[in-house]
């Protein structure tokens, strides 16, 4: 049945003036509802519900730019919503900064979405790991405190045999120096006149004024026999522990001359000999046990203390019929503290 003449005028009117601007409102209620199924669809064009409930239906007309909803004349209410004809793929809307220029009237045109808008979730940025405090190390000693350790249980390279501490004449090979597998051991010649010794020298040398030297005595020579234990630049200049006769000596040479203090010896006091020096007086210790140490002499030294080598030794200056034996153990040789 065709719609009378003035019913059409009354929808054209309602067209201009009533229905834009229900047709915003309705575009932008479907707008809405097409997002869920948006998310789903794979489709470049974008899509939109069709027949919502309680909505009127209409036809869609273009009319100043935009489409508007139109009552159907062959069906009851229904709406169909148009988006932009004019694009074929929304993944060009990256270039657009904003929609409102879409729309007329000053109403905003719907959110756009497409197939690229997937709806997963975005991936978290990964949270960096925790800092770690570096390490505490410590401070680092520039070099190991002990220069020298030796308890001659075993074969050592740290000595040769020889003397320093007595005029290089004399070395006498009969006066045996061996290291026994516990200490290092000196048997003087009996009954000979003259001067004869043997020991073992360090073969390095040592600063003084650095350092400080021990050994242990577990036995010296007997009678006028002697023992040694030196820092010494050659066979006149010197400082050190000689026992000889019973009397322990802590003296110095220089140029051969000697200077020195003396005391009785007493083998269990006396046990452990120590030599160092400041910066203004060398200083001769003993020990009983290497741990407290009593100063038995201090003098300023006559002699450069910057190159000076350990002798451990033992012999005679004149016949001696037992001369006994000595044994040198434990040396060390440690930077000052």
């Amino acid at each position: 049945m065709p719609v009378p003449t003035w019913k059409q005028a009354l929808w054209d009117l309602l067209d201009v003036f009533s229905v834009r601007r229900l047709t915003a409102r309705f575009a932008i209620g479907a707008g809405l509802l097409g997002l869920a199924s948006a998310s789903h669809e794979t489709a470049a064009q974008p899509r939109v519900p069709v027949n919502p409930v309680m909505l009127p239906a209409a036809d869609v007309r273009k009319l100043g730019g935009k489409y508007v909803l139109k009552r159907s004349r062959l069906q009851g209410w229904s709406i169909l919503f148009a988006g932009h004809r004019s694009h074929s793929s929304h993944s060009s809307h990256s270039s657009h900064s904003s929609h409102s220029s879409h729309s007329s009237g000053g109403y905003p045109a719907p959110t756009h979405y497409s197939s690229s808008h997937s709806s997963a979730a975005p991936t978290p940025a990964p949270k960096p790991a925790p800092s770690r405090p570096a390490p505490f190390l410590g401070a680092v000693p520039s070099s190991p405190k002990q220069l020298l350790s030796d308890d001659f249980q075993a074969p050592s390279s740290n000595w040769i045999v020889g003397v320093i501490a007595t005029r290089p004449q004399s070395l006498d090979s009969e006066v045996t120096a061996t290291l026994d597998g516990a200490a290092l051991v000196i048997v003087p010649r009996r009954t000979i006149s003259g001067g004869h010794f043997n020991g073992f020298v360090s073969r390095r040398s040592f600063n003084l004024a650095e350092i400080q030297a021990s050994v242990e005595v577990r036995s010296t020579a007997s009678g006028a026999a002697m023992t040694l234990f030196a820092a010494a630049l050659d066979g006149g200049n010197w400082f050190g522990f000689r026992v000889q006769s019973g009397r322990i000596h802590f003296e110095s040479r220089v140029a051969g001359a000697p200077s020195e203090k003396d005391s009785v010896y007493d083998p269990a006091r006396h046990r452990f000999w120590r030599l160092r020096a400041n910066n203004l007086m060398v200083i001769w210790e003993t020990s009983a046990d290497g741990k407290s140490w009593k100063i038995e002499n201090a003098e300023t030294p006559e002699i450069p203390l910057s190159d000076l080598t350990l002798a451990l030794s033992a012999g005679t200056t004149a016949a001696v019929e037992a001369p006994g034996r000595a044994i040198f153990d434990n040396v060390l040789v440690e930077r000052q503290p």
